[in-house]
């Protein structure tokens, strides 16, 4: 590890994801600690200077404490920023969804994050450190087919800004990275959690369902490399901001979610994804 540099541990830094790029612009000015469930996955960052691979399941506390011992081992006790980016979507009706898939996603969403939080505090605290969480607009905004997904993320803001409060006194920052679209796998990720009965009420806009899935990754969407420098340069702030808006929507959400009525934004997600549609053709019988 190089003298003088920050240490940051960031989850999920599989190849062709946010946390790979995240890895890279954090390692120009900082010793990075990349983790995912198997280092074989994160070949993009092997050769990387100043980033160290660890394997970490984030939903193993066996795991999570191993990794934290480590890093308490090789940096004396401290830890500088904490990234927590490892998470799953799923894509469903929210009447049709698989209740242990949706056990799934929370635990690696929410649960995990909070597992994380609590096994490092005293790290970072010793730092006087930052944690930063990549939340999303999807827990902003309702979705058509997003009920489980953006229940997690909502559900992570809430306790990203209740433990905000809780950790000013020890002068540690906590940070929601608020992502909108960003080029990213976890459209192909999550396409491998989706399904649609033949019976489902669904069934007649399943093209629309589809188009969800993959509503991340349209035309227009911010690049890894944009959306990493942005939220790395606000983060390693002296004071970094509580919120960081940044990727594809991003600004279009915060303004409906600060200045319009909430009908606004579930009219546009709902004429998106087919529902008026589907209406119709239930009004037709």
């Amino acid at each position: 590890m190089s003298a003088g540099r920050k240490t940051v541990l960031i989850t999920g830094c599989s190849d062709g994801g946010i946390g790979q790029t995240l890895a890279e612009e954090f390692a120009k000015t900082c010793h990075v600690y990349a983790t995912a469930r198997s280092v074989s996955k994160m070949s993009a960052l092997q050769s990387v200077t100043h980033i160290t691979l660890l394997q970490l399941d984030v939903c193993s506390k066996d795991s999570i404490v191993a990794c934290r011992d480590r890093i308490d081992a090789e940096t004396g006790g401290k830890l500088d920023v904490l990234v927590n980016n490892a998470g799953i979507s799923y894509t469903t009706a929210s009447v049709e969804m698989d209740v242990e898939v949706c056990r799934e996603v929370f635990e690696a969403n929410v649960f995990a994050v909070m597992e994380m939080n609590k096994q490092f505090t005293k790290l970072l605290v010793a730092a006087k450190g930052t944690i930063l969480s990549t939340g999303s607009i999807a827990g902003i905004m309702p979705n058509p087919f997003g009920g489980v997904y953006h229940t997690s993320k909502a559900a992570l803001h809430m306790y990203l800004d209740c433990l905000r409060i809780e950790l000013e006194p020890f002068g540690v920052n906590v940070v929601t990275a608020v992502t909108g679209g960003v080029q990213s796998n976890i459209a192909q990720n999550g396409a491998t959690r989706f399904k649609i009965a033949e019976d489902s009420l669904y069934k007649p806009i399943e093209a629309d369902m589809r188009s969800r899935l993959n509503a991340s990754q349209d035309a227009g969407t911010c690049s890894r490399g944009v959306y990493a420098k942005a939220v790395v340069s606000q983060t390693l702030r002296t004071s970094p901001p509580p919120r960081i808006w940044m990727g594809k929507f991003s600004t279009l959400i915060w303004i409906l979610n600060s200045f319009a009525p909430y009908w606004v934004m579930a009219r546009i997600m709902s004429k998106r994804f087919g529902m008026d549609k589907l209406k119709a053709m239930v009004n037709r019988g």
